[in-house]
C-alpha cells in the first residue's frame, strides 16, 4: 500500500498527514511511503508516474 503526500502551499502536507502515514506503516509494515512532489491534479507528470508505479506493483 502506498500513502502519498504532496506539496501544499509551499510545503509538504502538515505533520498530521505524515504522522498518519507513519502510524499506517507501523501497523502495516508492507505499506510504503512515497512522497510525490506535485500538486493535486492527476494530470501532473509526477502524479501520473506515481500512479503508474503503484499500478505496476499491483500487477506483480
Amino acid at each position: 500500500m502506498r500513502a502519498d503526500l504532496h506539496p501544499r502551499r509551499g510545503g509538504l502536507v502538515n505533520s498530521e498527514g505524515k504522522r498518519r502515514c507513519t502510524h499506517l506503516h507501523r501497523a502495516w509494515p508492507e505499506a510504503e511511503f512515497v512522497i510525490v512532489e506535485a500538486g493535486h491534479s492527476a494530470s501532473e507528470p509526477a502524479i501520473q508516474q506515481a500512479l503508474r508505479d503503484a499500478t505496476d506493483l499491483l500487477a506483480l
